[in-house]
């Protein structure tokens, strides 16, 4: 009799497939379920000892290609030329923004560490800010990379020095926008914001350090396991008490000594630069502040041309060059001109470099003067109580055309040669530096430097409301590039921001010089 397709050792192979396949089916549903309600990784630095304490770890700010909003150090990387003494840039739509690349692991080890770690805390970023990227670390954790642009490095330092985690130090960041505070404790907290102690001597929320005007202060925020400082209890909700090179700290069983020596440089106080590829595919524009050797302070933004590689290039080339021949003593124009020879050598090494130069606006002040030189179309804006006023003038085709009343303002807006420049750095052995002198570094006013990916959007009206709506020039520089973006650049943006004396008093609403 003829059992049909069900019947022989086909019926029994297909039966058999489908238990199979039923099995199969229940058991990975039941691995995804677990999945599911599984803790998520945690967000961890490699350290070099043993350690259950769990902190924030230290950033570098000054890690080129993503750049800190605030500090000082040379940024990554406008687009290119068609030639020499007229570059013009063009406008392509890029692919999406490439992730960032990570921060350097922390002194003594690599990323790919086996050893116990500090455990930054996994509360999502604040609101506002850009979702930071992870990257893959050994043993299956994951290392948090910083928001682009987002962290700044704040001097001073923790070592523990007695229970867990003893050997290791405790840097702290400050995000852009956030007051300048770290809190302690057992429980968890904000990301890059909190220093969870896995301790049952120590409260959940046991302590909070204070960083402003250049100084640390300690409260203490536990009535059950009061914080102490060289061995004296500090009562709940106390006044901030001042922190000093040198202090013991207790939180329960966990000690700490606080570092933190004295520095004369103020610059990282009154200052902030940030830079952003906008939507390019790659970053040309640099962007540097820095205090020299002898005490001189530097500003520097440039803005590249060329093939994408070569005018990133460029723009790092000058910087390179002119901190290098500022920092032996030259002179500000000196110093340009040096700028000029590296990047002139540079395009002399081969055809895929042709046409490649860079802008470059610098300031450089000396003692209660500086001085400002400006190559090409990036600028440099002063903002007092008077109002904004440009204080360089634009080596651009349009620029020209407009002062020689060849071109109105509104047809230079809408002019196809509006990116072209008349000078930059690498268009010849001989360049011509505008040097402006003479400025009173004691008044209270703010210096703007930036790129036309900043200028070209943003009108001087709009450049002043946003350093009035930005308390914090450590924020300021960011907040020019951002509001940029948002009004639709298209282009790289690069920005150095320096105020001197009271910003407030500096960035108060009145009429217009």
């Amino acid at each position: 009799m003829d059992n049909g397709i069900l019947g022989g050792p086909a019926g029994v192979l297909l039966l058999a497939v489908g238990i199979g396949a039923v099995v199969l089916g229940a058991w990975l549903w039941f691995r995804s379920r677990r999945t599911s309600r599984s803790e998520p990784p945690m967000l961890v630095f490699p350290t070099h000892r043993a350690s259950r304490a769990r902190g924030v770890q230290a950033f570098d700010a000054h890690v080129s290609g993503g750049p800190a909003s605030t500090s000082n150090g040379t940024a990554a990387t406008s687009p290119g030329p068609d030639g020499s003494n007229a570059a013009r840039r063009d406008n392509p739509i890029p692919p999406p923004r490439p992730t960032p690349p990570a921060t350097a692991a922390p002194a003594g080890r690599g990323a790919s560490d086996p050893g116990s770690r500090m455990v930054i805390s996994t509360a999502p970023a604040p609101p506002g800010l850009h979702a930071p990227g992870r990257l893959s670390t050994g043993g299956g954790a994951q290392q948090q990379r910083p928001p682009d642009g987002t962290l700044q490095l704040l001097p001073g330092r923790f070592e523990v020095t007695g229970g867990p985690g003893a050997g290791e130090e405790i840097r702290f960041v400050r995000l852009p926008g956030l007051p300048a505070e770290i809190t302690f404790g057992r429980g968890d907290g904000p990301e890059y914001r909190h220093v969870r102690l896995e301790s049952p001597t120590v409260s959940r929320q046991q302590a909070r350090i204070s960083f402003n005007g250049g100084n640390w202060s300690l409260r203490n925020e536990s009535s059950t396991n009061p914080t102490s400082v060289n061995g004296s209890p500090l009562a709940s909700d106390i006044e901030e008490v001042p922190l000093s090179d040198g202090d013991r700290i207790e939180m329960g069983e966990i000690s700490f000594t606080f570092h933190h020596k004295e520095t004369r440089d103020r610059l990282p106080f009154r200052s902030s630069w940030h830079t952003d590829l906008g939507r390019r595919p790659t970053n040309q524009d640099a962007v540097i502040v820095k205090s020299l050797p002898d005490g001189r302070e530097l500003a520097a933004v440039c803005d590249g041309m060329g093939s994408h590689q070569a005018g990133g290039e460029a723009s790092h080339l000058a910087l390179e060059a002119l901190v290098a021949a500022l920092s032996l003593g030259a002179g500000l124009v000196d110093a340009v001109k040096q700028a000029n020879t590296r990047v002139m050598d540079a395009a002399r090494l081969g055809s895929t470099r042709d046409g490649i130069g860079t802008t470059l606006v610098a300031l450089l002040r000396h003692g209660a003067t500086y001085q400002i030189a400006n190559v090409g179309d990036s600028r440099a804006y002063r903002i007092a109580a008077g109002g904004v006023r440009q204080l360089t003038e634009d080596h651009s085709f349009v620029a020209e055309a407009t002062r020689e009343g060849r071109m109105s303002h509104e047809e230079a807006s809408r002019s196809p040669w509006r990116n072209a420049v008349t000078r930059n750095l690498g268009a010849s052995d001989h360049v011509e530096v505008d040097l402006f002198a003479g400025f009173d570094a004691t008044e209270n006013h703010l210096i703007i430097l930036c790129t036309d990916g900043v200028h070209g959007v943003l009108a001087e009206d709009e450049i002043a409301e946003v350093c009035r709506q930005t308390p914090d020039v450590r924020d300021l520089a960011r907040a020019l590039s951002e509001q940029a973006l948002i009004r639709g650049g298209e282009d790289n943006v690069a920005v150095a921001a320096v105020s001197f004396g009271s910003l407030r008093a500096a960035t108060s609403p009145t009429t217009a010089e």
